[in-house]
């Protein structure tokens, strides 16, 4: 997204950015919601960026616009690389994204307002399949019974590195429950319906890319504690730019889930089953329990953080309702 008028904390870099035709040493803000670092064009062009392509970025507003992707030699605290650099225009804020960072291996230094090395860096996670993790806890009767009988609506997801909810820590007052994204993958009998590949935001599992993971989850809890109260349909959004979104709708005792992906003239259904409304609940209750968990597992500063207090308590709101008998 562009950068944003107030990067939270106000933090500062000494940069140098780097083209063909020259360099330029300036102090830039770091904008921990931009994606990737904004230039002028006047800049990007003056100093010999190669342009890459045009790209799409979403405003704070939730708007579109079309920008220029270009590429830049960027060397902050010692450490240099070749990133990709969006070309602003007259209304655009200049600021370094957490793409640079991450590049760089920096990450916000609050003693000093800036940035700093990191000593470290996060190797790669697998997708964290909760079935799998409901069988291990479950024992092997119900082992046996969940291989015999695959369920026939699951969610399985896989984090970013969690440089997003580290970065957010410098305010413990704010907690932006759209900057974590992650990938989610919606399984119908143990199957994606999307296919693999089909867009840029469609892994090649399957999974929707660039999912804000703690808001699909808040949603999801919301709406299954809502079917379970009085009522009849509901839905929840899991990417706008591919437009799909998952729908429950209650009969009775039963709940019909569809996946479903919104066109200009028809809603097409791309997955459906129906199962009891009681097993739908105690699978999304045993799906959302995790996001809190391991959020507040790896980043433990975020637990006093009042919107993350809120996420997780409906999260455990649904649980005790649908577990009474739980601790």
């Amino acid at each position: 997204m562009p950068a944003t008028e107030s990067a939270r904390g106000d933090l500062h870099a000494d940069v140098t950015l780097r083209g063909s035709l020259g360099e330029d040493r300036r102090t830039m803000r770091v904008d921990l919601f931009a994606t990737h670092t904004w230039v002028s064009r006047a800049t990007a062009e003056r100093l010999g960026a190669r342009a890459l392509s045009a790209v799409q970025a979403e405003t704070p507003s939730g708007g579109t616009i079309e920008r220029t992707l270009g590429e830049l030699e960027i060397e902050i605290a010692g450490r240099k690389a070749t990133v990709p650099v969006v070309f602003g225009e007259s209304d655009d804020l200049e600021a370094i994204g957490r793409t640079t960072l991450a590049v760089l291996l920096l990450e916000p230094d609050l003693s000093s307002s800036s940035v700093s090395p990191q000593p470290w860096t996060h190797v790669t996670h697998p997708p964290l399949d909760l079935e799998k993790l409901d069988r291990a806890f479950s024992g092997p009767m119900k082992k046996r019974e969940t291989e015999a009988k695959p369920k026939p609506f699951w969610i399985t997801v896989t984090l970013r590195s969690l440089f997003g909810p580290r970065a957010l820590q410098f305010d413990k007052d704010h907690f932006d429950p759209d900057f974590l994204e992650g990938e989610v993958r919606v399984l119908f009998n143990r199957r994606s319906p999307l296919i693999p590949g089909s867009s840029p935001l469609i892994t090649n599992e399957g999974a929707v890319r660039d999912i804000r993971i703690v808001s699909f989850f808040w949603n999801l809890a919301a709406a299954c504690d809502r079917l379970l109260a009085d009522s009849t349909k509901e839905a929840v959004l899991l990417d706008g730019a591919e437009s799909l979104y998952l729908e429950f709708e209650r009969s009775g005792r039963d709940v019909d889930v569809r996946l479903r992906r919104a066109g200009p003239i028809v809603k097409r259904v791309l997955a459906a089953t129906r199962l009891p409304m009681k097993d739908l609940a105690q699978d999304i209750a045993k799906i959302c329990m995790m996001v809190p968990t391991l959020l507040a597992d790896k980043n433990p500063e975020v637990r006093g953080n009042p919107i993350f207090q809120r996420f997780s308590k409906t999260i455990h709101d649904l649980w005790k309702t649908v577990n009474p008998e739980s601790p």
